[in-house]
C-alpha cells in the first residue's frame, strides 16, 4: 500500500459506501454494505487509538461480532466470507460508476479489500489502489481495449405497465401501429371538437389537421416499433433521466418461464479503458451506420462497439 494519510483510506471507503448505498440497484441495508460499514467503523476506531493504518487488520470473528452475529468461529468465517465475496462483486460490477463519483469528489484512489494471512490467520483491512490511466510509456494493448457496459438505470415497471406492454407486443405489427395511431388521433380530434363547436365544419382544414396529428403520433410510436423490429431503439427524450445519457427501449422476455416479451427502458454507461472518460451510447456513423456505438466524451477517436445483451464491446477503430 502506498504512503498516504491514514484518513484517506477511511474517506475513500466511506465515500464508496455512500455511492453504493445511493444506487437504485443496490439494497442499502444489504449484508455486503453492512460488512463494509463494519470495516470502516472498526478502522476509524483503531486509527483513533493512533495505530498505523498499514498495521490494522480484522479477523472474521472481529467483523462477525461487529455485525452482531453468533460467535461460533466456523459460522462466523462462512458468514463473513460469503458477504465479502458479494461486496467484492459489487465493487467490480459498479467500478465505473464508483470511479466516476470518486473523481467528482476529487479522490484519485479506488477502494480495495485486502486479505493478509499471518500465523495461519486471515485478516481483512481497507486498502486503496490508484485510479490510473495509461501513460505514454505504457502502450495500449488490444486486450486493454475491451469495454464493459453497465446499466445506469432500469426502473422496474409496475404490474399494470408490464401487462399493457405484453398485450401490445403480443399483437401483430399492424395492430402495434394502427391501434395507438387511431386511438390517439381520434382522442385529439374529439378534444378539439369539444373545445371548438364549429371544428367539424372547418372542411378543407380537417385533412391537414388530421395529417399533422397522425404524423406526431407516428413520431411518438416509432421508437416502440423499432424496438420490436430490432430489439433496441432510442427512447423519446422525455423518457430519459438526463439530456446527457440517452435512454433506450429494449425488448426482453417477461420472465424466464414466459415466451412473451415486454418493453423496458434502460440507460447504459461505461468508462473508456484508454483514458477513463465517460462513454455514451449513440448512433454510429460511416461504416458503423445502423448500429449503436459507445463514444468517449473526452476523445471521439475512442469508439467502441455496443451489445445491449452481453453489455460488452470492443475498440471499433481497429487498423
Amino acid at each position: 500500500m502506498e504512503n498516504r494519510t491514514d484518513g484517506l483510506v477511511v474517506q475513500v471507503a466511506h465515500a464508496t459506501l455512500e455511492i453504493l448505498s445511493d444506487l437504485d440497484e443496490v439494497d442499502s441495508s444489504s449484508k455486503p454494505l453492512e460488512l463494509l460499514e463494519s470495516l470502516v467503523s472498526l478502522t476509524k476506531e483503531r486509527i483513533s487509538q493512533r495505530l498505523d493504518v498499514d498495521k490494522i487488520g480484522f479477523t472474521f470473528d472481529d467483523l462477525a461480532k461487529q455485525m452482531i452475529r453468533p460467535q461460533d468461529k466456523e459460522h462466523s468465517r462462512r458468514y463473513v466470507n460469503r458477504h465479502l465475496k458479494e461486496l467484492n462483486k459489487l465493487l467490480s460490477q459498479y467500478e465505473a460508476k464508483i470511479t466516476r463519483e470518486l473523481q467528482k469528489r476529487s479522490y484519485r484512489e479506488y477502494l480495495a479489500i485486502a486479505e493478509v494471512t499471518e500465523s495461519k490467520r486471515k485478516y481483512l483491512h481497507l486498502d486503496t489502489k490508484p485510479i490510473g490511466s495509461p501513460t505514454k510509456s505504457q502502450p495500449i494493448q488490444d486486450s486493454d481495449k475491451a469495454i464493459e457496459y453497465h446499466i445506469y438505470s432500469a426502473p422496474k415497471p409496475n404490474r399494470l405497465v408490464s401487462r399493457i406492454g405484453v398485450l401490445a407486443l403480443s399483437k401483430s405489427k399492424g395492430a402495434l401501429w394502427s391501434l395507438p395511431l387511431f386511438g390517439l388521433s381520434i382522442s385529439l380530434l374529439t378534444f378539439l371538437a369539444s373545445l371548438f363547436p364549429g371544428f367539424m365544419l372547418w372542411g378543407p382544414g380537417l385533412p391537414l389537421i388530421f395529417s399533422a396529428v397522425f404524423a406526431i403520433t407516428s413520431w411518438l410510436v416509432n421508437p416502440i416499433y423499432l424496438a420490436v423490429e430490432r430489439g433496441i431503439s432510442i427512447a423519446p427524450t422525455w423518457l430519459s433521466e438526463s439530456f446527457v445519457r440517452t435512454s433506450f427501449f429494449t425488448l426482453e422476455p417477461l420472465d424466464s418461464l414466459s415466451s412473451q416479451k415486454v418493453l423496458r427502458i434502460k440507460t447504459f454507461e461505461a468508462n473508456c479503458p484508454i483514458c477513463n472518460g465517460s462513454v455514451f451510447i449513440q448512433k454510429g456513423k460511416r461504416h458503423l451506420k445502423g448500429r449503436f456505438v459507445g463514444q468517449c466524451q473526452y476523445s471521439p477517436e475512442h469508439l467502441y462497439t455496443f451489445d445491449h445483451m452481453t453489455l460488452s464491446g470492443r475498440y471499433a477503430l481497429q487498423p
